[in-house]
């Protein structure tokens, strides 16, 4: 990626008679840009073009990304660039408190690009209040909340699926999380968070059978038949698909069938993954249940025996008495 748009910056810069540098440098030396640009009739409108169609050869990178990125790379052979030393790093906090964010003053008495001082202060920050270690219940339920909150996601909106997966507003949600950056954030509720209240909370026996029943009024000779966007559920149909292979207890929903199921037609499958679900909930209900009747015999017990050993006195202190 570095190469290709280096190789694209050159090229413009080339093709419109003006020196790679007069497309990149700090707001103090804008003006002196544009004079030189000026020169060789180059406008500041023309530059703007220019990098249009610079960041357009990575199309994957913003074209911000791509102007800072082409700059860092021209700095560099002028300019210190890699690792930050430990007294750099110190200078570098004691440089922000006198003069506050102003990174092109500080990069240059650092003799350092002005965004690697605003990154490099961004990740001293970081490190001094960022929390590490395992996620406590309070901060699950906190991140759930606000990613809830602070998020564009329209299909959420339209009611075809209960959480986000796209346009969460992470910085947002990093702020109020106290101690937890926006990487934290994103990667607990996608590696842990959104599994769980996405495909577990939401998928008890009942739900199992409401979606085998949906099934079956559709008419669905087989699973390449079943048209899952238009199943009343919220769900994804990745969370759909999984759900009803988990049900029919089948390793794929394409490849050939082996075992028992092989020999049922998949109206049959259906209804023995119904007569199963509910046999394992009625199973469910009478272990319940008998859990219930022996927590109650204990606690009766229990009352009995405090009753009974209250009401008997010990003939040692009848003696004492007399």
């Amino acid at each position: 990626e570095s190469k290709t748009l280096m190789d694209a910056l050159y090229a413009e810069a080339k093709a419109a008679g003006i020196e790679p540098s007069d497309l990149c440098g700090n707001l103090a030396a804008r003006k002196t840009q544009l004079q030189n640009a000026a020169t060789s009739g180059t406008t500041a409108s023309d530059i703007s073009q220019i990098w249009h169609k610079i960041a357009s050869a990575v199309p994957q990178r913003t074209m911000r990304s791509c102007y800072y990125h082409a700059e860092a790379k021209l700095k560099a052979s002028t300019g210190k660039s890699g690792k930050w030393s430990k007294e750099e790093k110190d200078q570098l906090e004691e440089l922000v408190k006198t003069h506050g964010p102003k990174w092109t003053v500080i990069g240059k008495i650092l003799n350092r690009y002005s965004v690697s001082c605003k990154d490099c202060y961004r990740r001293i920050s970081l490190k001094k209040t960022t929390k590490t270690g395992e996620w406590t219940a309070e901060e699950n339920d906190k991140l759930i909340k606000l990613v809830m909150q602070h998020h564009d996601d329209e299909d959420v909106a339209n009611g075809k699926k209960d959480y986000p997966t796209k346009n969460i507003h992470w910085r947002t949600i990093a702020t109020e999380m106290n101690g937890r950056n926006e990487y934290q954030c994103c990667n607990s509720w996608y590696q842990r968070l959104h599994g769980k209240v996405s495909h577990v909370h939401h998928w008890s026996a009942d739900r199992d059978l409401e979606l085998l029943k949906a099934i079956a009024r559709t008419g669905a000779k087989d699973a390449t038949e079943i048209p899952w966007t238009e199943l009343p559920f919220k769900s994804t149909t990745v969370v759909l698909k999984r759900r009803f292979r988990s049900a029919l207890k089948l390793p794929s929903l394409f490849g050939p069938q082996t075992g028992p199921a092989a020999e049922l037609s998949f109206k049959e499958q259906l209804d023995a993954a119904v007569r199963r679900i509910i046999a394992k909930k009625k199973k469910q209900a009478e272990k319940k249940e008998h859990a219930a009747v022996a927590k109650i015999e204990v606690v009766t017990a229990g009352v009995v025996t405090a009753h009974a050993t209250a009401t008997v006195v010990p003939k040692s202190s009848k003696s004492k008495k007399r």
